[in-house]
């Protein structure tokens, strides 16, 4: 073997050591192959195995290569410094490597590359043995020791080279598979059958003249195992050595020996599989090699006889192999062939070089010796292979026979030639002698040709050979019949058929069981037909066994589920004219009298056979038309007379007669003639004539009768009813139990049918197939009765014997199988049964089900009546669950069959009905199983399958109760019949009251499983205890999930899982089958305990070493799994334990080192924790499985957003980083239509979705850092984004709305809301997304409709449904990322041009996708509000961009086309359903409006475009909104919200700003005045202090300041002093407080009341004055005479001498109202001075109460001592807070502040207004 960079069986060392490469094992490949026996292999694997070196491996495996100078070489050179070169932190010695290589090289004598490769395996192996040892053998402290570090190397040895042969015998199965169940389809170009051939071009099979030589492929295989053989029985194995006793302890011992008895199984069963595949018959140098070994250890039987105890159990599978190589060399069915062809063509069988061993005479003498010593010796293993043997020579002796009575007759006809003609002599002539002879061999089978040379043929010189044994003549027939009498060598056969096959899993080893039934049929097709063998009930019992095994009833069924039916070989059988001719036609012509045997026969061939294309079948034509009638002729019933003499005697029937009286006369004595009406059709016509069978009385007649056995079976059934009652009194007969086992064998038959009938009742054609059958059972039945009523009749007497006798329990068996079968086909009937019965107790008497079982069952242990109660359930349940919808409507569209009433198909039943049966059921099934694990088994198949069935059964009541519909009512969905049996179960499993006794039966199998250790040999029952288990942990996490789900505290189930991880663990590293299924679980456990305040930690049952070991375990094991699922779901499990709070678990994942360990060192990354695993597979992003990468994203975004540490290290995986952004470069647009989606595609967005979430998380802590770099080096690769990423998802709303349409009109009485998936389940994008398609695919298998035309009908809707929902959930995911990554770009980016442009097309994409309301709500709701909170978000960070970009101002039109969509009358949108998302518009709309603020325009505003958008702003949402806000806060105060009027106040702000609006005076009156707005505002400051909360004036200031806004338009200014307003608003009673003594002050009660009089009373009146000046300055001053109390405060706040509230505080507010006050009196005197030359008396215009001479000195104070002001600087809102924490702006170096840098300004701007006072 050699490695080299290219190989995918032993990739570079390097990366093997450094984690990149992985080697896959042996066993691993074995596992694979067996999964995937019927289908493609992974291309991982497939690659694997046809890997040069592997099929070298292969090919080696008999002859593994020796150590030598050039593989030590190849060592050298692949372990240099040039090739590995280790760093400080490496986990690998390459030293202490090559140490171990050459040490296992030397030990175990193969080459330095293999032995290389298996020390690479057992240091990739090494966590999950750690966690094997320190949960098994917790004393052994130092793991790395060199005796154990050796150890384990030999344990890797022996392991991998079983599973090595493992894998060689899958893949020769492979390359020569036969044709079967489709498996030649995906095998004929796979990757195994190019191996296979392959293989065999190194074996030198693939030539026929290859073969005829040497065998040294054979030669060299018999004597590996021969090598084998000795080493076991001389207990001389490599252990042995004295160099191996450092390192030998009895575990490697038994290792060693194990591996030396399945080195024989396997290379035996690679023999046969090769042997079956070379040209048959073999050539002579094969088959002698073969027997010449056999015969050296006199077939093994002392090697059999001496196996050493711990391997007892593989004697009867080597014994079986010897056995059937034997059989495959001879071949008796190809050489029987062969000697006819020879003896047609006697010269062809010689003058030539053997090709096959029946040509060679050495060949023939060898084996004969062989064969007669060892018959003689009585060897048990030879009987069956001599009886194929001693046939053949007497066939051969036959054919010699004639070959010299053919060459006599020559010579005799060569003597009449030479008399001349006419010349004869007395008697008879030599013609006529030749004649007679001539006619004899006419009668035989074969037609020979004749031999020229007169010499004595090949035949004749074997004949000579065998008659030189002293029995001479009889030789062939003495030893012939030891064989097959003494020595029973056909019971040999029949015992090979019953084990083997029923030990070999055909679905997980079809070649070996096709190989193996193939042989041991043409075995006995081959003897039938050369006579050896001839028709008897043991013959048909063999063929049963051979065709259908030991347990062929459960087997078919297990198969009949999926429509896939056992050894293709046997189909073949009906059509095998010798079979049918030799076998079936005698048991048809003893039927009725042997009905047993014929119906048996039946029953076994019934599912191999193919339905003809009009529908028939070859059993029912078998059944239905037979041509004779056998019985026995009893007197007087039956008169007779005799006709002809000798041998053409018959017999001819005097009366006619009942065909069921004539077979069972005594019975019908004991009733009247009314009980049992003769039936026209069967009955027997006198004057029929048939054949005498027997001399002696009473006679056997075979009667020429046409009738339908079907038709007679069920007048059998009929009469076994009738006779029950009599029979349980004690009289019963020989007739009588005849009867009883015929009747037993028929309903068996019947069931069998009807599960074939089911199993394919998906076709149209089919569907009437159960009504016909039943009522062709049921033609001749008395009236109002028919074959379901009798069965189920004789059910129930059955179930009250007291103590039923074996039979009767086998009847109740069978009753039941057919219950099951009919249950699937017509469960009306049996839910009509179950409701009447005793079976179950439903009417308070005893449960006769469990009375049974007691009486019987359990003293045998066997549980065959329990299986099949187990069976029955579960298929109750499924149609309990489907069918519900049916039971619920009165409609008939949902009948399963067309020829059936709702009373078949179960629509008729009651639902109370249902639900009684089901939930009586299921309590009585798990209080079986609870005990059950103290009782005997006589068969471990049937305690597995009990634990099987049972799961299967609540695995499926939970899922149907949960995982669909959860809005429906309970009692309209689909699980309403079986929902409180559910609850029972649920209760059972979960309550705080619940037994532990239910869950120790489960958890026991898991702990037995757990110790045990997986072989190379896997048997049926290993392999049902394997999916046992699997589906125990599949149940719990069910379990688990579905208490999370209900909202219970934390289960017992969950605490019970995490008390047994050690088992867990076990079972994780032994068995990879398992390992889905428990990481799941683990997951589902983590999850469930994080609902309490101390979640328990998960791995808290392991010690922290095998913790430790579990987890590296799972990176190696789980996440190097070539198979999707595995790693996706080990990552899947990580991200489970970040989100759960599992401490210890999180800080290994992301530090490498436990908490422990971390206290100890820096608590930094290593290189060996997950996470860092993680980022380096990212690099390679677009090698990994799909699955894998969404699962691997989310565990680093859960990691990244835990960990900030994770984020430093991803931004030094610089390869990591591009991988991703390379990743998000090559998305394209989404299809269209979802007939275009794909899966591929929604998971390219998942794994986008999860990309963006790590990049926005990178981009966030890179802002923090304010590194701007890593920004930009992301936006070249968002182009996908910024076009797509917020676009409206792809939702085809005309799809779902016509389906549903659609369904519902279809199939009344359900609804597609009964297929909805609930969140039980993780949901997956695809096909089965959101409805069900699987479960409506049970429901609705068989309506036309469903499938529809070409495939177009309702699944294909749903699937298209399904897609879309997927593509929809997909884009609104990956919308959310983009989201964040979005917002955190625009932090750092909101100043580069090219971002902006970005910027500005997501707001718009935002915008845009808004726009379309034709979406449902329940989806789009959320939806549109996140994107408008983007679109908010980005133009805000534009807006406050200095310059803002051009396009920008573009935003409005679309921002007021959106707004105008979705709001209406802006009261209403505000306080309804759809507020937040109106209230987003809003501020995107006041954005949006902002960015047009200082625009340049010229005096004409209509050159402005956006100045009609403006007024169309101001006149809906301003003035038209304002009002509808006041209207609706009258209307309820609760609804409206302050912010909306101050958002409306904004947007009015904004707008007045923009140059050109206030031009607009006459729109802006009409708006604000005519439509009588600015009343509102007034309204709302008149009832302010009415609807106060909490004496919190709010609306009252925000009237006030709506005001303020509009007074600074001068026309708007004008008209609240000319209507009143201002006048008005000043004598209301929140202006009260401004009148009273002192006045109010900014820290005075309530707070708002001073920011109304400062910010909102003074500017406005300040903009009033302004605006219309001297005419207004009298109404303004008289009115300001009213607040002197707040003018005088407001002189004196400052005096540091007077006590105020301010306290020596000073505010913004305060400075402002100063401000203002000062320009006031300004303006006031001013008006004074200029008196009548203003338009007033001076005399008239009031002095203003306030002291500017005081205020001024107070402000020269304050501005004097600037420390002291800055120490009296206080801020009284967050705006405010934010300022005294934010740095002066520039020409501010005075402040320390910026917010005492604005009182500075207010205090200087007050002072020169005063200065010009005075």
């Amino acid at each position: 073997m050699t490695s080299s960079t290219g190989s995918s069986y032993f990739p570079p060392l390097a990366t093997c050591l450094d984690g990149d490469s992985k080697l896959l094992s042996w066993e691993t490949i074995a596992q694979e192959l067996e999964i995937n026996a019927s289908s493609s292999l992974e291309p991982s694997f497939a690659k694997q195995i046809q890997d040069p070196a592997a099929i070298q491996a292969l090919t080696d495996c008999f002859a593994p290569a020796k150590p030598s100078s050039k593989s030590k070489s190849e060592l050298e050179t692949l372990t240099s410094a040039i090739n590995v070169t280790p760093t400080p932190n490496s986990r690998y010695s390459v030293k202490e490597i090559k140490e171990d290589v050459l040490w296992l090289s030397e030990a175990v004598q193969i080459d330095e590359l293999q032995s290389l490769r298996l020390t690479l395996l057992e240091w990739q192996s090494r966590p999950a043995r750690q966690a094997l040892v320190t949960i098994r053998r917790p004393e052994v402290e130092d793991f790395d020791a060199v005796r154990l570090r050796r150890q384990r190397l030999l344990e890797m040895y022996f392991r991998e080279n079983q599973w090595l042969f493992r894998c060689v015998e899958q893949i020769i199965t492979s390359g020569q598979l036969a044709s079967f169940g489709g498996r030649e389809k995906v095998l004929q170009n796979d990757a195994r059958a190019s191996t296979a051939r392959a293989i065999r071009e190194s074996w030198g099979l693939d030539r026929r003249e290859d073969l005829t030589g040497d065998p040294k492929w054979l030669t060299s295989t018999t004597v590996y195992l021969q090598k084998q053989v000795d080493s076991i029985q001389s207990r001389s194995d490599i252990m042995s050595q004295q160099s191996m006793q450092e390192y030998a302890d009895e575990y490697l011992h038994t290792l060693c020996t194990e591996t030396a008895v399945l080195r024989v199984v396997h290379g035996l069963q690679i023999i046969l599989l090769v042997q079956r595949s070379l040209p048959r018959p073999s050539p002579p140098a094969y088959v002698l090699g073969w027997f010449s070994w056999m015969d050296t250890n006199m077939f093994h039987r002392s090697f059999l006889s001496n196996i050493p105890p711990p391997f007892i159990q593989y004697q009867m599978p080597i014994t079986e192999l010897l056995i059937l190589c034997s059989l495959a060399f001879i071949d008796i069915s190809a050489s029987y062939e062969i000697l006819g062809d020879l003896a047609s063509s006697p010269s062809a069988s010689r003058g030539v070089e053997p090709r096959i061993y029946l040509q060679s005479i050495s060949c023939i003498e060898q084996l004969n010796r062989i064969f007669l010593v060892n018959i003689e010796a009585n060897n048990e293993i030879v009987a069956s292979v001599g009886i194929a043997w001693f046939s053949l020579l007497n066939v051969i002796q036959i054919h010699s026979s004639r070959s010299i009575e053919h060459r006599e007759n020559r010579q005799i006809q060569k003597a009449i030639d030479s008399y001349g003609d006419g010349q004869h002599s007395d008697g008879d002539s030599p013609e006529a002698a030749s004649s007679r002879r001539h006619e004899s061999s006419s009668q035989r089978r074969q037609s020979f040709g004749s031999d020229s040379s007169g010499q004595a043929t090949l035949f004749e010189e074997i004949d000579e050979l065998v008659r030189s044994h002293p029995a001479g003549e009889d030789t062939i027939k003495h030893f012939g019949s030891h064989a097959a009498v003494d020595m029973a060598g056909f019971s040999v056969i029949a015992t090979i058929a019953r084990t083997s096959l029923s030990r070999i899993d055909s679905d997980a080893f079809p070649g070996l069981a096709t190989c193996i039934t193939e042989i041991l049929l043409q075995f006995v097709e081959t003897a039938i037909d050369m006579g050896s063998l001839n028709y008897s009930p043991f013959v048909l019992e063999m063929i049963s066994a051979i065709l259908a095994g030991e347990d062929g009833y459960w087997r078919f069924r297990a198969r009949g589920e999926t429509n896939s039916y056992p050894l293709h070989v046997t189909g073949r059988v009906l059509g095998d004219d010798p079979l049918l001719r030799n076998i079936m036609t005698p048991a048809r012509g003893r039927f009725p009298l042997e009905g047993v045997p014929f119906i048996r026969l039946c029953r076994t061939l019934l599912p191999f056979q193919d339905e003809s294309p009009d529908g028939n079948d070859l059993i029912s034509d078998i059944l239905s038309n037979i041509g004779t009638f056998t019985s026995l002729i009893t007197e007087p019933q039956i008169a007779y007379d005799l006709i002809g003499e000798g041998d053409h005697l018959q017999l001819r029937l005097l009366n006619s007669i009942d065909a069921i009286a004539m077979v069972f006369p005594q019975l019908l004595q004991c009733f009247p003639a009314s009980d049992h009406d003769a039936s026209d059709s069967l009955t027997i016509p006198a004057g029929i004539t048939g054949l005498p069978l027997r001399d002696e009385k009473p006679i056997i007649a075979l009667w020429e009768y046409q009738y339908s056995g079907i038709r007679f079976c069920g007048l059998a059934l009929q009469l076994l009813l009738h006779w029950r009652t009599r029979a349980r009194k004690g009289e019963t007969t020989d007739e009588y139990s005849a009867l009883y086992a015929l009747n037993t064998e028929i309903i068996t038959l019947l069931a069998t049918w009807l599960i074939k009938i089911a199993a394919s009742n998906g076709r149209e054609a089919s569907l009437d197939k159960p009504g016909a059958l039943l009522a062709a059972i049921s033609d001749d039945l008395d009236r109002n009765q028919d074959v379901v009523a009798i069965i189920c009749d004789l059910l129930e007497g059955e179930l009250y014997q007291i103590n039923p006798d074996p039979e009767a329990a086998r009847l109740i068996f069978r009753c039941l199988q057919f219950l099951v079968a009919l249950a699937k086909v017509m469960p009306g009937r049996v839910w009509s049964f179950l409701g009447r019965s005793g079976l179950l107790g439903l009417h308070g008497q005893e449960n006769r089900l469990m009375a049974i079982i007691a009486a019987t069952e359990m003293s045998t242990g066997q549980y065959d009546i329990l299986l099949s109660a187990v069976q029955l359930l579960d298929v109750l349940v499924e149609n309990a669950a489907l069918a519900s919808g049916s039971r619920h409507s009165s409609s008939t569209v949902l009948k399963r069959f067309r020829a059936s009433d709702s009373y078949i198909n179960g629509s008729g039943i009651q639902s109370a009905t249902v639900k009684k049966i089901i939930q009586q059921f299921v309590r009585i099934i798990i209080d079986v199983f609870e005990v059950s694990s103290n009782w005997n088994f006589q068969k471990q198949e049937h305690k597995l399958s009990l634990t099987l069935g049972t799961l299967a059964i609540l695995h499926k009541l939970i899922s149907y109760t949960f995982n669909y519909d959860d809005e429906s009512s309970p009692e309209t969905r689909l699980s309403a019949d079986i929902a409180s049996a559910t609850s029972y179960v649920v209760d059972s499993f979960l309550s705080e009251s619940a037994n532990d006794t239910l869950l120790q039966p489960f958890f026991q199998e898991l702990t037995y499983l757990a110790a045990l250790t997986p072989t190379s040999l896997s048997s049926r029952i290993s392999i049902l205890r394997q999916s046992v288990a699997v589906s125990s942990i599949n149940l719990f996490a069910q379990l688990i999930r579905l208490n999370r789900l209900l909202g219970h505290t934390t289960s017992k189930l969950a605490m019970k899982v995490h008390e047994t991880m050690p088992v867990l663990v076990n079972l994780f590293v032994l068995y990879g089958e398992l390992r889905l299924s428990i990481i799941r679980l683990l997951e589902a456990a983590i999850c469930d305990s994080n609902r309490t305040a101390q979640p328990t930690p998960i791995l808290g049952a392991l010690s922290e070493t095998a913790a430790k070991a579990y987890i590296q375990c799972l990176s190696t094991l789980g996440l190097s799994a070539p198979s999707p699922a595995l790693p996706a779901a080990t990552w899947s499990l990580f991200s489970a334990a970040l989100a759960h709070n599992q401490q210890w678990f999180t800080v290994y994942l992301l530090l490498g080192k436990t908490p422990k360990e971390t206290l100890k060192s820096k608590a930094s990354t290593t290189s060996q924790s997950i996470i860092s695993l993680a980022l380096k597979k990212l690099r390679g992003i677009n090698d990994l499985g799909q699955e894998e990468s969404v699962k691997l994203l989310e565990f680093v975004s859960r990691s990244a957003s835990l960990w900030p540490s994770v984020i430093q290290e991803l931004r030094s995986h610089k390869e990591c980083k591009d991988s991703c952004l390379k990743y998000l470069g090559t998305l394209q647009q989404p299809a269209a239509d979802s007939k275009d989606v794909t899966v591929k595609g929604l998971m390219r967005f998942q794994i986008a979705t999860y990309i963006v979430n790590i990049l926005a998380l990178l981009a966030y802590h890179s802002n923090q850092k304010g590194d701007i770099t890593t920004l930009r080096h992301i936006t070249p690769n968002i182009k996908f984004l910024v076009e797509w990423g917020a676009s409206t998802p792809s939702y085809n709303a005309s799809l779902h709305h016509s389906l549903q349409k659609n369904f519902e009109n279809l199939f009344p009485g359900s609804s597609l809301q009964h297929f909805k998936r609930t969140g039980f389940s993780e949901p997956v994008l695809g096909e089965n997304f959101y409805y069900d398609t699987l479960l409506a695919d049970k429901v609705f298998d068989s309506m036309p409709a469903w499938r529809g035309k070409g495939g177009k009908g309702f699944a294909y809707e749903f699937t298209r449904a399904n897609m879309n929902l997927s593509l929809v959930e997909a884009q609104v995911n990956l919308f959310h990322g983009w989201k964040f990554l979005a917002m955190e770009l625009s932090e750092g980016l909101s100043s580069d041009s090219a971002f902006q442009t970005m910027m500005i097309s997501v707001i718009k994409n935002c915008l845009n996708a808004t726009i379309d309301t034709n979406k449902p709500e329940p989806i789009f709701k959320k939806l549109r509000l996140s994107q408008a909170d983007l679109a908010f978000s980005l133009l805000q960070k534009l807006v406050e961009v200095a310059p803002r970009p051009e396009g920008i101002k573009s935003i409005l039109d679309i921002a007021w086309t959106t707004t105008q969509l979705h709001t209406g009358d802006l009261g209403l949108s505000l306080t309804g359903e759809y507020a937040d998302y109106t209230r987003i518009l809003l501020r995107i709309l006041y954005l949006a409006v902002c960015a047009h603020e200082g625009s340049t325009v010229d005096n004409a505003p209509t050159e402005n475009p956006f100045i009609g958008t403006i007024l169309n702003i101001l006149e809906i949402v301003v003035a038209q909104g304002f009002r509808s806000l006041a209207a609706q806060l009258h209307e309820d105060l609760i609804l409206v919200k302050p912010q909306d009027f101050a958002l409306v106040i904004a947007i009015l702000r904004a707008s007045l700003k923009i140059p050109g609006v206030q031009n607009h005076s006459e729109r802006l009156l009409a708006h604000f005045v005519d439509d009588r707005t600015i009343q509102r505002a007034s309204t709302l400051i008149s009832w302010s202090d009415q609807i106060a909360t909490n004496g919190d004036p709010m609306y009252g200031e925000l009237g006030i300041t709506f005001l303020l806004e509009l007074s600074a338009v001068q026309v708007l200014a004008e008209a609240i002093v000319v209507s009143g307003i201002y006048s008005q608003i000043s004598g209301t009673v929140l202006f009260s407080h401004f009148r009273r003594n002192g006045g109010l002050g900014p820290f005075e009660n309530p707070p708002r009341m001073y920011n109304i009089w400062a910010s909102g009373y003074l500017p406005l009146t300040l903009n009033i004055i302004g605006a219309i000046g001297s005419p207004v300055a009298v109404e303004i001053a008289t009115i300001f005479e009213q607040f002197a109390p707040q003018l005088k405060r407001a002189s004196a706040q400052l005096d540091p001498k007077l006590k105020s509230s301010t306290n020596g505080r000073v505010t913004l507010s305060m400075m402002s109202e100063t401000h203002s006050l000062a320009l006031l009196s300004l303006a006031l005197s001013r008006f004074r001075i200029a008196g009548s030359t203003a338009g007033i008396l001076p005399m008239e215009l009031c002095q203003l109460q306030w002291d500017a001479s005081t205020v001024r000195e107070d402000l020269e104070s304050l501005l004097g001592r600037r420390q002291y002001l800055r120490d009296c600087v206080t801020p009284t809102n967050e705006r405010e807070e934010v300022w005294l924490q934010q740095r002066p702006l520039k020409g501010d170096e005075g402040s320390q502040n910026q917010l005492e840098a604005k009182i500075v300004a207010e205090i200087k701007a007050a002072l020169a207004l005063m200065g010009s006072i005075e």
